[in-house]
């Protein structure tokens, strides 16, 4: 009897111990669960917040590519704009030359057309009907120099405005 009871004590131990053993195992692997998830979620956490801070910068430096463009792009078309005016503003003093010489010329012409209007006022009349005529002639062609010029100005002007 006494034999019976120690063993059936012994048997109680043992499986006593291997509850124990199967419950600290399954503590353990519980454990070791609870950490894998964690790291799981810690990395996942992670790899988003890397993914958001790309993205923000990408996004910054489109932004600012972006930014940069158009101010090129201002910076092009100002220039563009001052070259233009600086060739209108060319192209009128040259014009303005082109009249002053042409005036010059002109009065030059009438200057030598009075001389010699005096000179042949001395001569017959015949001569001096005839430097009339000659005199006319040269104003009608001034006249229509005049206008061919203040023609050419205004295509010049029409150009220029068909560029802009």
């Amino acid at each position: 009897l006494l034999e019976k009871q120690r063993l059936r004590r012994e048997v109680r131990y043992y499986a006593a111990l291997q509850a124990e053993r199967e419950r600290a195992a399954e503590e353990l692997r519980k454990q070791q669960e609870a950490a894998r998830l964690q790291a799981e979620a810690d990395a996942r956490a992670k790899a988003e917040a890397a993914a958001k801070a790309q993205a923000e910068a990408e996004a910054k430096a489109k932004a600012d590519a972006q930014a940069r463009a158009e101010a090129e792009a201002k910076a092009k078309a100002e220039a563009q704009a001052r070259a233009e005016a600086e060739a209108r503003a060319k192209a009128d003093a040259q014009a303005r030359a082109e009249a002053e010489a042409k005036a010059k010329a002109e009065a030059q012409a009438r200057a030598e057309a009075e001389a010699r209007a005096k000179a042949d006022a001395q001569a017959k009349a015949e001569a001096e009907v005839k430097a009339k005529a000659d005199a006319e002639a040269k104003a009608k062609a001034d006249a229509e120099t005049r206008a061919r010029a203040a023609q050419k100005a205004a295509d010049e002007a029409a150009g220029a405005e068909e560029q802009q």
